[in-house]
């Protein structure tokens, strides 16, 4: 493989995991956040998957993003009869 080619699978993995850490920053800075309203879900954190394509170009496989999905897995209570976002048992709806 040559130099350009190489440059350009990494450049591909580079921007891969760009994205990837785009989507745990944005984790992150929302993990305590809960909803407005008794009704309104909490922020779901959001899971990135990749994908190997083939470049026909360089006749090489690089790494892509496949889809960004969310984390359907159920959320805790915690009680937190303060909160203007707590249902009529003073429970609210959170990530744990």
């Amino acid at each position: 493989m040559d130099l350009l080619k190489s440059i350009k699978m990494a450049a591909a993995g580079m921007k891969a995991q760009g994205e990837r850490m785009r989507v745990i920053s944005e984790n992150l800075a929302n993990k305590d956040s809960v909803g407005r309203t008794a009704d309104e879900d909490p922020y779901r954190r959001k899971i990135v998957t990749f994908k190997n394509t083939l470049d026909r170009e360089m006749n090489a496989k690089k790494v892509e993003v496949d889809k960004i999905t969310e984390d359907k897995s159920e959320f805790g209570m915690k009680f937190d009869p303060s909160h203007p976002a707590a249902d009529e048992d003073a429970m609210l709806k959170r990530r744990m």
